[in-house]
């Protein structure tokens, strides 16, 4: 049963990580990373002890 679980497994991440590999899905996300993590530095900035 673990063996058809992963093997399965194995076939959702790849064709996740195909959908991922596509250029404008990969912009996407690294401009949403790229937001996420300039509002954490700016956080991180304004933060008073």
């Amino acid at each position: 049963m673990t063996l058809v679980w992963l093997t399965g497994y194995v076939f959702v991440v790849a064709k996740v990580g195909d959908v991922f590999r596509r250029d404008r899905i990969r912009r996407a996300l690294e401009g949403v990373t790229g937001i996420a993590l300039v509002g954490l530095g700016l956080r991180l900035a304004t933060e008073r002890r």
